[in-house]
């Protein structure tokens, strides 16, 4: 079943739209913009670029489509790599993949978020992983936790806490928690959704990926 958000939590999120969300609400109507495919412009630099996260950014089977695919097909150029774990938060996440190898040069994302919020854990471990991406010569981003209306308060604070680390640490962020959406379980974002999050995430890598080109050449 479809679930939205009530009037009073969209109300309570909406007011923490501030920070890397520029004051807007996170649930204001979509545009036909932010409806239209990131393929409406498809630059041709090949990139490696590595996604952890949850369920969320696994998105399948709960969605015909996940982010994955989505951006795949978006950017042809680009080698994928999906390594998202569902149920996982930023808190566990982090360190169990710190010795990962990752390709040279990456991009790689940083998912973790609304388990955090759903198992009252702490996303400090994060900031780790961002060092050691970048000692290894890749580029981090970060997502923030999608909007998510079963405790407000504990999304507000993840929220914040990922916001602060984007700052702090200069790790370009796509802000997942200003994108609206409908989910399928008061969680998993619906398909079109979903779409949304990938599409806002796609040109926050594309930027990254240009300046490793740059870097390289």
């Amino acid at each position: 079943m479809r679930k939205t958000l009530s009037l009073t939590a969209a109300l309570l999120l909406s007011a923490c739209g501030g920070g890397g969300g520029g004051g807007n609400s996170s649930y204001q109507i979509p545009s036909a913009a932010q409806e239209k495919p990131a393929t409406a412009a498809t630059p041709t630099t090949t990139c490696s670029v590595v996604l952890y996260g949850d369920s969320i950014m696994r998105g399948e089977p709960l969605i015909a489509q996940g982010p994955q695919r989505r951006m795949q097909n978006a950017r042809p150029a680009w080698t994928v790599d999906l390594r998202a774990v569902g149920g996982q938060t930023g808190s566990a996440g982090a360190p169990a993949v710190m010795s990962d190898a990752r390709p040279a040069k990456a991009v790689v994302v940083l998912g973790w978020g609304v388990n955090d919020v759903i198992q009252h854990t702490d996303v400090a471990p994060m900031r780790a992983l961002i060092e050691k991406t970048r000692a290894e010569g890749s580029r981090p981003v970060l997502t923030g936790p999608v909007p998510y209306a079963g405790d407000v308060p504990g999304w507000l604070v993840v929220t914040a806490a990922i916001r602060a680390m984007a700052s702090d640490t200069a790790t370009p962020s796509a802000d997942w928690s200003a994108v609206p959406i409908v989910t399928i379980d008061t969680v998993h974002p619906d398909q079109a959704s979903s779409n949304r999050l990938v599409d806002k995430l796609i040109p926050v890598i594309d930027a990254e990926c240009e300046k490793a080109a740059q870097a390289a050449s």
